[in-house]
Formats: structure tokens, sequence, C-alpha cells
């Protein structure tokens, strides 16, 4: 699995480089599907506009060893935040440029792009145009702050070239697309289709799919309202993947954790609300039972209340530091809350 092993969100989560200013269900999906890119397609990759998710496309370079092309009027910025201390093998290429006149230069193609410039309608659109006029075969472009109330003009920017036919959605986050040139667009609905660690960002990001809706072309995304099925199929490795994701932003400091709050997304994706919410009661001990019992537990799960009472404190207080990492606890939740805790 590739997001459960990222530096950049294991040093957010220490507060050792800022987070992307994005929800977390966005970063996670921004990272990821950068991943898919530059690991299936050729080209550099690049940047428009700094911040926090510089790097993430840092970590991407070092890990594909892709040139990074990192956009940005302000040099002071540039330098901060394409510093490469924590990934000194990244290949970045800082330029102090505005972005306007991009096109005016001969630049490399470029398999995973991201625009979070100025929000101005005219140049956002002229960031879209660049990007595509500069794309690898089948590559895709992240543009930041779409859907977002606070800036309209990205999203009208969008939809302008797609009612052009110049480009497709893929995917829509929290306040996030991913696009890409229509004829593209077969290419990577396939490879989205196909990937598993994509199905499982599926669930924690509670993503649909607009065809259920009566929208076409199909696109994907993230439906904060998804009410999702009882994820019944997932194995302990699959769980354990969840857990790691679920508890980057947990774990973060209270400051980290508003960082990736503090956008303007009233509705924004309850990072995995099925998992975590909707789990079938007793589904998860007894596929897991066997990885954390101790010792002298039962054999099988004590999974009634009278079964739980009768286990000697002496268990009950390992089942207690058990719940550090919250396998347990839930199961028996609606039965007593405090069961482990108070008696």
């Amino acid at each position: 699995m590739i997001l459960d092993n990222c530096k950049f969100l294991e040093l957010s989560n220490q507060d050792s480089i800022s987070c992307c200013l994005k929800s977390y269900c966005d970063t996670l999906l921004f990272y990821y599907l950068g991943h898919l890119a530059v690991s299936n397609l050729d080209g550099a990759i690049s940047e428009i506009g700094v911040g926090g998710s510089t790097y993430a496309m840092t970590e991407l370079s070092q890990q594909h060893s892709r040139d990074f092309y990192v956009f940005d009027v302000d040099p002071a910025e540039l330098a901060h935040f394409g510093s490469t201390e924590h990934w000194p093998a990244a290949k970045s290429v800082l330029k102090t440029v505005d972005s306007k006149i991009l096109g005016q230069f001969n630049w490399p193609k470029f398999s995973y792009c991201h625009i979070d410039g100025s929000k101005n309608f005219d140049i956002t659109l002229s960031d879209l145009k660049f990007y595509l006029n500069n794309l690898s075969t089948n590559g895709l472009i992240c543009q930041d702050d779409y859907s977002n109330s606070k800036w309209p003009t990205v999203t009208d920017a969008v939809k302008q070239l797609e009612t052009l036919g110049q480009l497709k959605i893929l995917m829509i986050g929290d306040s996030s697309a991913w696009l890409t040139k229509p004829e593209y667009y077969d290419f990577w609905m396939n490879l989205l289709e196909s990937d598993s660690e994509f199905g499982l960002l599926a669930k924690i990001c509670n993503l649909a799919d607009s065809t259920k809706l009566d929208k076409y072309p199909k696109y994907f995304f993230v439906n904060a309202r998804l009410s999702n099925s009882v994820l019944e199929d997932l194995d302990s490795s699959e769980i354990k993947y969840f857990q790691q994701l679920l508890t980057w932003s947990e774990k973060s400091s209270p400051d980290q954790r508003l960082e990736y709050l503090k956008m303007p997304y009233q509705n924004q994706c309850k990072i995995g609300s099925a998992f975590k919410l909707n789990q079938a009661e007793g589904y998860r001990i007894t596929t897991v039972y066997n990885d954390i019992k101790g010792i002298d537990w039962p054999q099988t799960p004590p999974v009634t209340l009278d079964h739980i009472k009768q286990l000697p404190q002496q268990i009950k207080d390992e089942i207690k530091e058990v719940h550090k990492i919250d396998l347990y606890e839930r199961i028996v939740k609606k039965i007593n809350t405090t069961l482990f805790y108070d008696e």
C-alpha cells in the first residue's frame, strides 16, 4: 500500500511541515492520484502556486525520480516550500515566474499538475490551458479550490473549458477537481476502476458515482452525505490500512487538525465514516480477535454482555489496553460504553 507509508503525512502529523491546505480526504486523493499518474505515465510533474501540497509533490518527485517544476511569483514562498530538506533526492526545479507568461517558454511534458495559483478567472483559465497544452499522454491535472464558494471563478473556468470540450472531469473532492483531456478520459476511468488501493480510498472518502444521479459522462465525487453500506468485506490487512490513515489526522496536534478543517467546507466528507460508524456489530472483533487476544483470553470472542461481565478483571484490563488501537471497544459500545473503564 502507498498511502500508509507517506512521509509527508507523517511529518505533517509531527508538526515538522505544513499540511496541505486541503481537507484530509482531498489530501489523500491528491497524493494517491499523483502516484498513479507518475507510476503509469511518462513526463515531469508540476505545480503553480506553492503551499503544503508542494511537500506531497516533492515526495512524488523523489519516489519516482521525476523532475518537479514549481512555479510561483513569490521567491520567498518558493524557497520555503520548495525546500528538499526532507527529500534530498527530489528533483525540484524552482521558477519565480508569473504563470500568465508560462506559455511563452518551452517546457517538458507533465504527467501530473497542480494548480493553486491566482483565483482570478482569466488567470485560472490561462493556467488550465497551459497545462492542457503541455500534458504528457494521459496526463492529469488537479485544480485546487474547485467548488470552493470563496472562489467561484475557479469553478467557472473549469466549467467553461468542459463546455468547450477541452477537458473532462474525473473526480470532484471536497474542494479540488481532477481533470484530463477528453481523449485520456477512458484511460483514467479504466485505471481507477481496476486499482485496488483506489477502491479502498473510495470507501474511506465516501466516493460516489455520478451516473447514479444520472450525471454523464461519469465521474467520481466525494459525497459528504453518503451513507455507505457496511464494510463487511475487509480483511485484517485492510483494517490495518484504514486505521493507519484514519489516525493520521486524529493524532495530529489541534493546530494541524484545524489546518485541515478551517477551509469553508461546511459539509465536507466525514472521512472513514462508514468504517468507523456503520460497521456491523461483532464484525471487526471476529475478524481480528486472534490477532489481539491475550494468552488467557477466551478462545472465541465474548460478544454478549453476560460473557463480557464474566471476564476476570485482568482480562478486562488487557482489553482496555488494546483499546488504544480502537478495535474492540467499539463493538460493545452500544451495549455499555463504560464497561471496561468504570467497573
